[in-house]
């Protein structure tokens, strides 16, 4: 209420100070006269004023909020006796006045309604900040208009039609002020026949209502925060709670119920203390820091122990506060935060932390250092020990490690960067500025050791920067580059060297760019062509030195060494006299320090004579092939080493088949193949001999025939140098065939008496096979039976699974925990049938060659950490311990093997012993060199294996028990897997085991070993892969099954929000591809599809377009798919299942490449 708006106390003091003036008067004057009437009127006007004031006052203090407008209008009408009354409230945010009620009747609402176009109530004014500075300065307004109230929003016109229409001649405006604000305003309407409402005693009405309406405001404001308060905590995933003065609590949001295991009637009845939920040794310090807080102690959020409802506890994080109502404290109101997994990522921390110093032991030949941001070492690995010959203790937390290097050195460096920052770069920011600023920082410089001496080194200084992107360190890497210094002055002598050869050699050497321009020619060059160096350095060779038909050949072979391809080519140049020389042409690519080829370098030999002489002979030859074509026997010629480079016709007569199928040692397949070793092994012997030879052998023709032939070859002497053999071949057929019968028939009798002999022998032989062979068939039906059984139980099982629970996902009524557990359930069991299903394709691709051995150089240790990470939390789960055996000499030796199978058949060894062993068990795994071969065990003190059983456990269908009780899942297949991979790469696989006390399994692989490498056995670098955008991108997918295109479609909209189309069979895509191909991106191809296959739709796809990325999806997964997919034009392949990571990484990899 403003200054000028009286209270009620000030109008009581003010009528008591008047009938004290009125008994002043009436005792001094003896004759009531006008003056004295007035003022007792008046004194009576006043009294009837306070009595309504007092009764409004209190009626209106009682009142709802809603009820509040018709009540004062209802009063001041009957007080005042005026027209109407409207009452308006304001809101300061908006500035704006809404009419809230009117006491003006229905029909003249209606009036106003159709003269305004809106209702008068709802009626809004906005308000400039002069308007209403001027409003509240005064706490009375007469106004002559409805324009001069709505400061000009009603237009004249209207205005004067409307004051016409329901009777307004004059109207009053009395602000309503609460609290220094205003809240509304009063407007009385009168005509002629009403009189003015005392402007005082109006005033003091309106501060009554002015009061009541802030208060109601403010109440409901008051609501409505405490509503929206509620709203939010009820949304966020904290604890959220209030306790009352005496420490129960009053409320908590749902998640804080879930927190502690209460329901809301716990905290309704109010029967749940705060400190009976933090556990008993925490309840003291939880006691004392509330003492504090109410103190007015500002505090820090704390840490404390809690206890559900149900006993369990757990680490949480509270921050609190107080709350009063005034200045009585009401209760407590605090926050909560379960701190459960933060707790276990620090202890997840310190272990990567003691694993980090490990590797940082480790690298023993590389200089690791860490400081902070100040220079303070930190860090100071072995590496840097031996390097520089001091301790860690020496320098850790004591040194900056500017002293490791020359003041000269640092000065210099420290000038050059003071040049490129602009401001003065000195002392150990020297060394850091660089990576300070981000940038790349990587130089060679000098070490000084302990004991004075030098050390040339590759320094390489990143920041290390915490998770709010703050500096909290630099890291430097040093490697010793001495040796690399000294490789690159012998490198460079090795240049020169090799310039003085090529100008010394007796051939042309030219060294051209990509285009063919001379870059560099010998001096054989100029003696040959006649052109001086200056001539053509910088020319385009095949210009300068071709003829013009000759140029598409010297193009041809630049673009093939653009190709990363050597090549060989006879080509004319021209002399600077006009004449031809000949040369053969040996090119090479030349490429540069990153591998791309900038040009090519050949070496060009005069064979300018030898094609004459060569032009000589085959002139000589044109005439003995004339010769020899129309002999009466076979001829053949030959190399000095036997091979054969021209048979007659007579020889294609003999044999059946074409010359061309001679040539080499071809001849050898046109041998009957009884005669062909003695044939081979005997012309093997006389090759390479001056001297002739003679034979007998036969032809046999592709229809059957038989040919007999003499045949006999004699050397080709050329200047006393053997250059080849010259034979004929003489048809011998008949006399042989003679021969033939009359050793036949000799022979006969000889072996009829041999093969009774031996008949009776071989039906003994058999009997015994038999029996043999009947008691394996049964055995292997036995252990089929048994595996097909087994197959069909773990087939069945994690099918029911998936069947059901996927059925399960469907029904709407399951909660959130039940889908998670349900979607556990039916990854597990897919993950478990697909292991099935891929230990069936491993032994089909072993039994079929098709399992690939990749050999390749790697180290056994880091195999044994990647598995030892990978499975402790298993066997720690199942409560076995698990250890590895690995001497410090094998840690970081290296074989030559395939790592995937090494890493694969241990993995299968190590499952079956968490399989088979019991809680408090012991599993061991190791590795060992012994000679030249690599060992490999594991062993475990579970169960055992049985001495009867032990030769069939690499079965294909054994397992220790096949029956329906055995205790544990798998296929049956691992062992066998294992020895079928141990074998392809040349080792052996054995066990050695005992019932109830364990098994140790050993294989060995021929090791080829190497020299021990300073790689540590686990890395822990961490490669960044680049993020590709997908933004706006469409991809085609062709998949005809309907669930397969349903989770690629949600990867691609979910994780890459691309835009997707889809087609059902091959032609659909190629058609789809042919209407959109100016916007799709990539095309995701199944390879098995009705109408027409991915394969075919692939190839049709190509020829319209030859760069867009197609990835083959298929179901396959045999040896030589994805060469076929590749074959047909596909850029990549994937096969079946799809994870979303496994189609996020193809597809990044697709587009980056």
């Amino acid at each position: 209420m403003s200054s000028k708006q009286r209270s009620i106390e000030e109008l009581e003091g003010e009528l008591e100070l008047m009938r004290l003036e009125c008994s002043a008067l009436r005792a001094k004057s003896e004759a009531r006269d006008s003056t004295f009437i007035e003022m007792e009127n008046h004194l009576k006007r006043h009294l009837e004023i306070l009595v309504k004031l007092n009764a409004f006052s209190v009626g209106l203090a009682n009142l709802p909020y809603q009820y509040i407008f018709p009540f004062v209008v209802e009063n001041i009408l009957d007080m005042f006796g005026v027209s109407a009354i409207w009452i308006s409230r304001f809101d300061i945010d908006s500035m704006e006045s809404v009419i809230e009620y009117s006491s003006l009747t229905e029909k003249q609402e209606e009036q106003i309604e159709k003269l305004l176009g809106q209702k008068i109530v709802g009626f809004k004014m906005p308000w400039t900040q002069p308007q209403y500075q001027k409003l509240i300065s005064e706490d009375y307004w007469h106004f002559t208009s409805l324009t001069e109230l709505t400061f000009g929003i009603v237009p004249p016109p209207i205005g004067k039609v409307i004051e016409e229409a329901i009777g307004i001649e004059w109207l009053n405006g009395i602000p309503l002020i609460y609290q220094g604000n205003l809240v509304g305003k009063l407007i009385i309407i009168g005509n002629s026949k009403q009189p003015l409402p005392n402007k005082e005693e109006i005033v003091l009405f309106s501060g009554i209502v002015a009061n009541a309406l802030g208060r109601k405001q403010a109440e409901e404001a008051l609501d409505l925060s405490e509503m929206r308060f509620r709203e939010m905590a009820e949304l966020l995933p904290l604890s959220v709670w209030e306790v009352n003065s005496d420490g129960f609590y009053t409320y908590a949001n749902r998640s804080g119920l879930d927190l502690l295991g209460y329901e809301q009637s716990d905290v309704v009845k109010q029967n749940v203390n705060w400190l009976s939920s933090i556990a008993p040794e925490d309840q003291a310090r939880a006691a004392k820091n509330v003492e504090s807080l109410i103190d007015g102690v500002s505090l820090e959020p704390a840490e404390y122990t809690l206890v559900r409802k149900n006993g369990s506890r757990f680490p949480a994080l509270i921050n609190t506060n107080v709350i009063y109502r005034g200045r009585q404290l009401v209760g407590i109101r605090g926050v909560s935060i379960d701190i459960s997994e933060s707790k276990r990522k620090e202890e997840e921390l310190s272990r990567l932390e003691i694993q980090l110093q490990g590797v940082l032991d480790a690298a023993t030949t590389v200089s690791i250092i860490a400081v902070t941001p100040d220079g303070l070492i930190r860090v100071f690995n072995k590496g840097a020990e031996n390097m520089l010959g001091y301790s860690a203790e020496e320098v850790v937390g004591k040194q900056n490690p500017v002293f490791l290097h020359p003041k000269d050195e640092l000065f210099a460096r420290g000038i050059a960067l003071s040049n490129y920052f602009n401001r003065k770069i000195e002392g150990f920011e020297v060394l850091v500025a660089l990576a300070k600023d981000g940038l790349a920082d990587n130089w060679e410089c000098t070490y000084l050791r302990k004991d004075g001496t030098r050390l040339l080194v590759s320094l390489a200084i990143t920041a290390l920067y915490d998770e709010s992107n703050e500096i909290k360190g630099f890291l430097g890497i040093a490697a010793d580059v001495t040796e690399k210094k000294h490789t690159e002055r012998i490198i460079k002598e090795s240049e020169e060297k090799y310039r003085t050869l090529m100008e010394n050699m007796n051939e042309v050497v030219m060294v051209v760019d990509n285009d063919d321009r001379v870059l560099y020619v010998n001096k054989k060059f100029t003696e040959i062509l006649g052109y001086s160096v200056e001539e053509v350095l910088g020319e385009i060779g095949y210009m300068k030195l071709l003829d013009e038909e000759d140029h598409n050949v010297i193009k041809s072979a630049n673009e093939t060494r653009c190709s990363h391809i050597s090549s060989q080519y006879e080509i004319a140049f021209k002399k600077k006299d006009g004449g031809k020389v000949d040369f053969l042409v040996s090119g090479a690519p030349l490429k540069d320090a990153e591998g791309n080829v900038v040009g090519s370098v050949g070496a060009l030999m005069d064979i300018s004579e030898r094609k004459r002489v060569y032009l000589q002979l085959k002139e000589s030859e044109q005439l003995f092939e004339t010769l020899a074509k129309n002999s009466p026997v076979g001829i053949f010629r030959t190399t000095a080493d036997g091979y054969t480079t021209y048979v007659n016709p007579k020889w294609s007569e003999f044999s059946g088949l074409p010359a061309e199928a001679a040539e080499g040692f071809g001849w050898l397949r046109a041998i009957h193949p009884l005669d062909r070793d003695c044939l081979e092994k005997g012309w093997q012997l006389h090759i390479n001999k001056i001297e002739s030879s003679e034979t007998e052998y036969r032809f046999l023709k592709p229809n059957g025939e038989v040919v007999w032939v003499f045949g006999r070859s004699v050397p080709e002497i050329v200047d006393n140098e053997l250059k080849g053999y010259i034979g004929t071949l003489t048809d011998i057929t008949e006399r042989k065939l003679i021969e033939m019968e009359l050793r036949e028939k000799t022979e006969e009798i000889e072996v009829q008496n041999e093969e009774y002999l031996q008949l009776n022998e071989e039906l003994v032989q058999m009997n015994e096979e038999l029996f043999l062979s009947k008691e394996r068939a049964e055995e292997g039906d036995r252990l089929k039976t048994a595996f097909l059984a087994n197959m069909s139980h773990e087939i069945r099982t994690p099918m029911n699974g998936i069947v059901g629970f996927s059925k399960i996902l469907t029904e709407p009524d399951i909660t959130i925990e039940e889908r998670n557990e349900y979607s556990n359930i039916l990854n597990s069991s897919c993950l478990r049938l697909l292991n099935t299903v891929n230990d069936i394709l491993d032994v089909s691709k072993i039994d079929s060659g098709q399992m690939e051995i990749r050999y390749a150089d790697f180290l056994p240790g880091k195999v044994l950490m990647e598995l030892y990470a990978f499975y402790q939390n298993l066997f720690s789960q199942r409560g076995v311990a698990l250890f590895i055996k690995l001497d410090m000499e094998y840690s970081n030796v290296s074989i030559i093997a395939d790592e995937h199978k090494v890493y694969q058949i241990l993995n299968n060894l190590l499952d079956n012993a968490l399989k088979f062993t019991p809680e408090g068990g012991q599993v061991f795994f190791g590795f060992a060199l012994h000679d030249s071969n690599a060992e490999f065990f594991v062993s475990d003190n579970g169960i055992g294996i049985s001495r009867e059983r032990q030769e069939f456990v690499f079965g294909r269908f054994n397992q220790e028990n096949l029956t329906l009780s055995r205790g544990h899942e798998g296929s049956g297949l691992g062992l066998a897997i294992c020895k079928g991979l141990v074998e392809l790469m040349g080792g052996e696989i054995s066990v050695d085991s005992k019932i109830q006390r364990g098994s140790t399994f050993t294989f060995t692989l021929p090791a080829f070993p190497r020299v021990e490498t300073t790689e540590p056995a686990v890395s822990m670098t961490n490669v960044e892969v680049g993020k590709i955008s997908f933004n706006g991108k469409t991809v085609l997918v062709a998949e005809d099954d309907n669930t397969s295109y349903l989770l690629v479609e949600r990867i691609l909209l979910r994780d890459l929000h691309v835009k997707v189309i889809r087609a059902k069979n091959g032609l659909e895509a190629v058609d789809l591809f042919q209407q959109h191909s100016d916007e799709i991106s990539l095309i995701l191809m199944d390879v098995k599809m009705p109408v027409m296959d991915g394969f075919e739709a692939t190839r049709r796809i190509r020829v319209l377009n030859q760069t867009i990325p197609i990835v083959a999806l298929t179901a396959f997964a045999m040896k030589g798919d994805k060469e076929a997919a590749l074959a047909v034009g596909c850029s990549d392949y994937i096969s079946k299942p799809i994870t979303p990571m496994q189609l996020l990484a193809k597809l990044k990899d697709v587009l980056a490449n």
